[in-house]
C-alpha cells in the first residue's frame, strides 16, 4: 500500500503497518475511521502539556520539546472516576453507531474522540471523564516536520 499526499509519497507498507505505525501525521489522520486523535503540545519530564493542561504520561515521550501525540480512538480507556490517573475530557457529543459509540470531547483545547463498545457504560454530554491510554498505543510525531519520532 502507498499513501500519497499532494503527489508525494508519505508511506509504503502493508495496511497493518500503515495503520499501526503511521510515518507522518498525514497518514495517521488519513487512515482509520474515525481518524487518529492528534494533540499538539510540549513533552517534558513532568508529562505532556497541551493547551495549558499538563497530561501525565504512562511512560516518557521519546524526547522533550514540541511534539504531536497521536492516539487511536479505539485505544482509549474511559473512566468516570476523576480521582483516577488519566486525562480529563469534557464530553461535547455522543454518536451511536450500532455496535459502537463515539464519545467526542475536548482534551485541553483539542477535539478528542474515543470509541467505546455500545454496551459499555457511557457518559452524558457535559460530563467530565478521565481517559487513559497504554504506553504502547501512544504515537509521537515531530511538531515541525510531522514525521514519526521514536520507535
Amino acid at each position: 500500500m502507498i499513501v500519497m499526499n499532494a503527489g508525494r509519497m508519505e508511506q509504503i507498507g502493508t495496511p497493518d503497518e500503515v495503520y499501526h505505525r503511521p510515518a507522518t501525521t498525514f497518514v495517521a489522520g488519513f487512515i482509520g475511521s474515525p481518524p487518529m486523535n492528534l494533540v499538539r503540545g510540549v513533552a517534558g519530564a513532568a508529562g505532556f502539556t497541551a493547551g495549558g493542561q499538563l497530561l501525565p504520561l504512562p511512560s516518557p515521550a521519546p524526547r522533550a520539546g514540541e511534539l504531536i501525540m497521536g492516539v487511536r480512538p479505539e485505544h482509549v480507556a474511559l473512566t468516570f472516576d476523576l480521582k483516577a490517573s488519566g486525562w480529563p475530557v469534557r464530553v461535547q457529543a455522543l454518536e451511536m453507531l450500532g455496535a459502537e459509540r463515539l464519545v467526542y470531547g475536548t482534551l485541553g483545547e483539542t477535539l478528542f474522540t474515543a470509541r467505546l463498545d455500545a454496551t459499555a457504560l457511557y457518559p452524558k454530554v457535559g460530563d467530565i471523564v478521565n481517559i487513559a491510554v497504554a504506553p504502547s498505543q501512544l504515537h509521537w510525531f515531530d511538531a515541525a516536520t510531522s514525521a514519526r519520532v521514536g520507535a
